[in-house]
C-alpha cells in the first residue's frame, strides 16, 4: 500500500508519479524514497518521506539567512561602534555628494580592496557619522568592522604589555573593515605616534582596507615635516581615497534645532 506524506508537507499539487511515490507539484522530484530491503528487516517503514529539490533549496536559503543573522550579531558586538552612531544611516545625511560616497563606497566594498577612505575636514563637519553610516550598513551585509578612536588605540596601549599589546595588535587586523576616528587627536608624543603607526601599517601590509576620519587637512598631512607623523601619513595618504567634508558644522545645526524648540517650549504663553 502507498503510504501516504505528512499533510504539513503534501500540497495540493503534488501527484503520485509513476514509481509509485508522491511527487512535488513544482518541481517534479520526489518527495518520498523506498529504503533499502535490509532496512525493512530492521522494522522500518518501506516508504519514507523527504525533501524535494525546491524545499531543499527553501531550507537552505533558510539556513543561510540563520547563518548570517547570527554573523552580524557577532560582528556588531566586538564592533565597539559608539551607542548614538548606532542610527547612523545614509537617509540622515544631507550633502549629496557624500551621500554618493557613501553609497559607492558600500556598493564597491569587495571591488575597492584594500582602498578605504579618509574623511578630512573642520570640526563638527560630520565626518563621523559618515563613517558610522558605512560601518553600519557594512556590518548589516556581514561585513567584519573595529571601530577605534586615535584615543583609545594610546589608552589601551598603555595597559597592556608589549606580548599582550602584539596580539591586540593582530586582532584590528583581522577585521573586513578597520575605522580609527579622530586621527590626530592622540597627543604627539613619540609613544602616542608610533602605537597609531602600530596599527595603520599591519593593516596596510595585510591589504586591508581603513576609513580614517581626522580634523588635519590633507595639504598639511603631504607636506608634514614631522618623520614620525610623516610615516603614518605616507602609509594612510596612498591607501585611502581622500574626500573633504565641507559646511556648517553637523553639531552646530543640531544645537540650534534643540535650542528653538527648546525655545519654543520653555518661552510659550500659557493658555488660560
Amino acid at each position: 500500500m502507498q503510504k501516504k506524506i505528512s499533510s504539513r508537507t503534501k500540497n495540493a499539487e503534488d501527484y503520485l508519479a509513476e514509481d509509485g511515490l508522491w511527487h512535488c507539484g513544482k518541481c517534479g522530484t520526489a518527495k518520498q524514497f523506498r529504503l533499502p530491503e535490509r532496512f525493512l528487516k530492521m522494522g522500518m517503514p518501506e516508504i519514507v518521506g523527504c525533501c524535494c529539490a525546491c524545499q531543499s533549496a527553501k531550507e537552505k536559503r533558510e539556513n543561510a539567512k540563520q547563518q548570517l543573522a547570527s554573523v552580524i550579531r557577532q560582528n556588531k558586538k566586538i564592533a565597539n561602534i559608539p551607542e548614538h552612531y548606532l542610527s547612523a544611516d545614509m537617509a540622515m545625511v544631507e550633502s549629496s555628494e557624500a551621500k554618493r560616497i557613501v553609497r559607492n563606497y558600500i556598493k564597491n566594498f569587495e571591488k575597492l580592496g584594500r582602498i578605504g577612505l579618509l574623511l578630512y575636514g573642520d570640526v563638527g563637519t560630520g565626518k563621523t557619522f559618515l563613517a558610522a553610516c558605512i560601518a553600519n550598513a557594512l556590518l548589516n551585509q556581514g561585513v567584519s568592522v573595529k571601530w577605534l578612536t586615535s584615543m583609545q588605540i594610546v589608552e589601551r596601549s598603555c595597559f597592556y604589555s608589549e606580548s599582550e599589546y602584539t596580539e591586540y595588535t593582530r586582532s584590528i587586523t583581522d577585521p573586513d573593515l578597520l575605522i580609527i576616528d579622530d586621527l590626530g587627536a592622540e597627543r604627539g608624543t613619540d609613544f602616542a605616534l608610533e602605537r597609531v603607526h602600530s596599527l595603520v601599517d599591519p593593516r596596510i601590509s595585510a591589504n586591508k582596507p581603513m576609513i580614517v576620519t581626522t580634523n588635519i587637512d590633507i595639504t598639511d598631512m603631504g607636506n608634514c615635516a614631522d618623520l614620525k607623523k610623516k610615516r603614518t601619513f605616507d602609509r594612510i595618504l596612498p591607501a585611502t581615497f581622500a574626500f573633504a567634508m565641507k559646511g556648517t558644522s553637523y553639531r552646530m545645526k543640531q544645537a540650534q534645532k534643540s535650542y528653538k524648540t527648546l525655545k519654543d517650549l520653555l518661552l510659550r504663553e500659557e493658555s488660560n
